[in-house]
């Protein structure tokens, strides 16, 4: 048995086996009975490790769980308060997010979801989107956001996000949590010939 109430926020969430992005609510929360007794997990922003991604907390009359980086630990953690024993529970699944209604509600006024393209080793995010008539930038338009990790300067990892504002496109280039370098450009292509990085992009 399981039950869900969802609200507006949301953050997001990878489902592996269809390679798409599904939303998270704020406030999502879900029910569902296990060994007789009802379980509610509540989905909340932050968690013990970082305030800006996801958090569950579990609760069950009086038990209540901490703030869990995950919904397998909270629910699980709980479970073993009031029935004393190890069993472990798939978060996910008592969610529900194999189940096609509730991602069908989920996603139900969502306009865009954001994507993962991969071209050769780059795994690109999308998260942003927009159209215009203009063919030098290939169609895309005001709004269009992507990133992705590619090396920089010392050979280290750092993340390069693309942007296109309305009279021109950006490419902001982060490492160690600091804006390393931006290129602005008319034309997507230009922006990737002033960075001067990989040709193939």
């Amino acid at each position: 048995m399981r039950a869900t109430n969802i609200h507006a926020k949301t953050l997001l969430n990878y489902n592996k086996e269809n390679g798409t992005y599904f939303p998270l609510r704020v406030g999502q929360k879900t029910k569902t009975c296990l060994n007789n007794r009802d379980f509610y997990i509540t989905i909340v922003v932050g968690n013990k490790n970082n305030v800006a991604v996801p958090g569950y907390l579990c609760q069950s009359d009086t038990y209540i769980s901490q703030i869990e980086n995950d919904p397998s630990k909270a629910i699980s953690t709980v479970y073993a308060q009031i029935f004393e024993n190890g069993t472990r529970f798939s978060g996910p699944l008592v969610l529900g997010w194999q189940d096609e209604d509730i991602i069908h509600q989920l996603l139900k006024d969502v306009l865009f979801v954001p994507i993962l393209i991969l071209v050769d080793s780059l795994k690109i995010f999308v998260y942003g989107i927009g159209i215009s008539s203009q063919a030098n930038w290939l169609n895309a338009g005001p709004g269009y956001k992507s990133s992705f990790m590619y090396k920089f300067k010392s050979n280290k990892q750092a993340i390069y996000v693309s942007k296109i504002k309305e009279d021109k496109c950006i490419l902001e280039i982060y490492q160690d949590n600091q804006m390393k370098k931006k290129f602005e450009g008319e034309t997507p292509i230009a922006v990737w010939e002033k960075s001067e990085q990989n040709e193939k992009i």
